[in-house]
């Protein structure tokens, strides 16, 4: 079976701090690897997709978890229809406050654009709307790649 590498990163930035404290988290951001070792992600920016070893550059630790994933070029793809999409604002801050919102594809952060592109593949990782999601909802140990 095929699978998606997803990247978790985590930096010692106040915003990467902040977010951690929030989530109750070790990581503080997620993206999806290419095989052509770019990473697709939603940041400040907006939706991007870039060296993975700028990303990683800009981090202070870093895992990959290898998800097994019998559409992965399907996963790939979705996210990469999204590139040029403004970051979600809104939804980090209303995340953080637990307020409630619908997701549109218009704006993405992270973990929500990394759910959407594999649900609108037709592989969803979780049962949640997509903006519920963040990244350690994603981060599952077992699927964690060694090394």
């Amino acid at each position: 079976m095929s699978h998606v590498t997803l990247v978790f990163t985590r930096s010692g930035k106040i915003g990467s701090r902040l977010l951690r404290l929030i989530l109750g988290s070790r990581w503080s951001h997620c993206g999806i690897v290419t095989q052509d070792g770019t990473v697709i992600e939603a940041q400040i920016k907006g939706v991007v997709e870039r060296p993975l070893t700028d990303m990683l550059a800009e981090s202070d630790r870093h895992e990959y978890v290898n998800v097994p994933c019998p559409v992965a070029d399907a996963v790939i793809a979705a996210a990469r229809s999204q590139l040029g999409k403004p970051y979600d604002w809104l939804g980090l801050f209303g995340y953080g406050l637990r307020s409630s919102r619908v997701q549109r594809s218009e704006r993405w952060f992270c973990s929500e654009l990394t759910a959407w592109a594999f649900a609108h593949a037709g592989y969803p990782l979780m049962r949640s709307s997509a903006w519920r999601i963040s990244p350690p909802m994603l981060y599952l140990p077992i699927w964690r790649l060694d090394g």
